[in-house]
């Protein structure tokens, strides 16, 4: 086994329900004019295919930063991903439980070896080669990236 996993995910807890709880809410006396304009609030859930199947994880290194996840962003992990198999997630940016945390990693196939890698974005982290008969615990595919400009 080559590399080593650094646990650079911190998963944060958010639903459906934590974003609409600011929108329903109870007025009284009159209704503003403007409220025939009003619409339902944004839920970033309505843009995924399987919103119960999603999860928000905060970057917490940079070892992705070429694939575009740097520190701090917050990744948006599928989880129905799980259930693939390697070959038809080559390519994919994947989320890893392992030695009780997550890593984020491209999974690739190794030069020459006919095995599998996942593979850091950064070149001061190293490569972790799968070995041949290792239990992997993929918990999902990212799908998407949350980025705050400061």
């Amino acid at each position: 086994m080559e590399g080593e996993f650094d646990n650079n995910l911190q998963k944060i807890d958010l639903k459906a329900q934590d974003l609409a709880d600011d929108y329903n809410h109870n007025t009284s006396g009159f209704a503003s004019p403007a409220a025939v304009y009003a619409r339902a609030p944004l839920n970033v859930f309505s843009f995924f295919d399987n919103p119960e199947a999603t999860y928000f994880f905060e970057m917490t290194n940079d070892s992705m930063q070429l694939a575009g996840l740097e520190e701090r962003d917050v990744a948006i992990v599928d989880t129905s991903y799980a259930a693939f198999l390697l070959k038809d997630l080559l390519g994919s940016i994947l989320v890893i439980e392992k030695e009780g945390g997550f890593t984020v990693r491209k999974l690739v196939l190794t030069s020459g070896k006919h095995t599998y890698s996942l593979q850091a974005a950064h070149p001061t982290y190293p490569d972790y080669e799968i070995a041949p008969n290792e239990i992997l615990t993929i918990f999902g595919k990212v799908v998407g990236v949350i980025k705050k400009f400061d």
